[in-house]
């Protein structure tokens, strides 16, 4: 077994089909004190590592055969651990990382951690907060240099930021076929998560195997290469309706549930996220997405049961909302002074309940 650090992914368009469940990833092999060591190689995924994580590779065939159950494989390099060894973190000095190492401290908790330890000194998590936020851009007539512009937001956050798109949007009434398409094509141009839109006029009908279907077709063209969120849209559907739509997500294999495309009658409300927690209980993440517009109804939608924020203002709430000096998730600004100059108070904002179990 050997400690690399993920450099890259690849794209296999034919590949054996007893690996098609799992991602194929270039590693670069290093030493135990960090440095490089020896040519990059390839390895499959089986955590979900992303790039720039550090991991943890079996290079035994017998080995990587026997894990993965795919005994005819000829299987050398396999990724089974994400070395996430805070005591040796190599971004702090091991007791600021729920600030600074967001990450993480997100795979600790997906791992059933639901409290953690920390030194002296720590100021609000912003780290954190970008990490829950889909920054969108959802404007039929967005420009190149406005979608360039979008993707040059990434300072939102010090760790890999992903690539989203929707399927199926913003209606969901195309084909179920259509959308098995739209995903496999969206995953060979580089989406790494899809949010797709539910037959919303099926569901009333009470049409729930058809939806059911619709949501599954997508899930498996994703294959575990990529996260699925389904859109409900909330606002058209009675209570009643909610919970079965989260229900069939669910059921179908679906990561994530999602209020709204932004495009309905309404957006996320804090009555419907905490319906929809319940509903889908601790398994699946609640994406908050419409209106979202500041850092107050962000962290409501999260102390609701909220995991993930979908907005175009993602800048604006991790900066606290654009007003005055530009400060982040958790600073206050202070009182003015005698010379009515005001300075930036850093003050701990406790991480919303909600997302310590399961930040998504």
């Amino acid at each position: 077994m050997i400690l690399a650090r993920v450099t890259g992914t690849v794209t296999s368009s034919d590949k054996d089909p007893e690996l098609a469940d799992y991602k194929l990833l270039v590693v670069q092999p290093l030493a135990i004190d960090g440095r490089d060591e020896g040519e990059e190689v390839i390895a499959v995924d089986r955590v979900d590592a992303g790039i720039g994580d550090k991991v943890l590779v079996s290079r035994e065939g017998t080995g990587a055969r026997l894990v993965t159950g795919r005994e005819r494989v000829p299987l050398q390099n396999l990724v089974i651990g994400v070395a996430s060894v805070l005591g040796a973190c190599d971004r702090c000095d091991g007791a600021h990382c729920v600030t600074h190492c967001a990450d993480k401290v997100q795979r600790l908790a997906a791992c059933g951690a639901d409290r953690f330890t920390a030194g002296p000194g720590i100021d609000a998590c912003d780290n954190v907060l970008a990490r829950m936020i889909d920054h969108t851009l959802l404007a039929p007539t967005a420009s190149q240099d406005e979608i360039e512009a979008l993707c040059d937001a990434e300072r939102l956050a010090t760790t890999p930021v992903r690539v989203c798109t929707v399927i199926g949007f913003p209606l969901g009434a195309n084909r179920s076929e259509t959308k098995a398409y739209e995903a496999i094509r969206a995953l060979e141009d580089g989406a790494a998560e899809l949010d797709m839109v539910i037959n919303v006029g099926a569901l009333r009908s009470g049409a729930y195997s058809e939806v059911e279907r619709d949501i599954r077709g997508v899930v498996e063209a994703a294959r575990r290469r990529a996260k699925v969120k389904v859109i409900i849209e909330a606002a058209y559907l009675t209570d009643e309706e909610k919970v079965k739509a989260c229900v069939l997500a669910q059921a179908a294999g679906a990561h994530f549930v999602k209020t709204s495309t932004g495009f309905g009658p309404g957006g996320a409300t804090e009555a419907d996220i905490r319906l929809m927690r319940r509903a889908v209980g601790g398994e699946l993440g609640v994406k908050a997405a419409g209106g979202v517009g500041d850092q107050p109804t962000a962290l409501k939608m999260i102390e609701a049961g909220a995991t993930r924020i979908g907005a175009s203002a993602g800048v604006k709430i991790v900066r606290g909302n654009g007003a005055g000096p530009e400060r982040p998730y958790g600073a206050t600004a202070a009182e003015p002074s005698s010379s009515g100059n005001g300075d930036i108070r850093a003050t701990v904002i406790p991480a919303p309940r909600a997302t310590i179990h399961k930040l998504g």
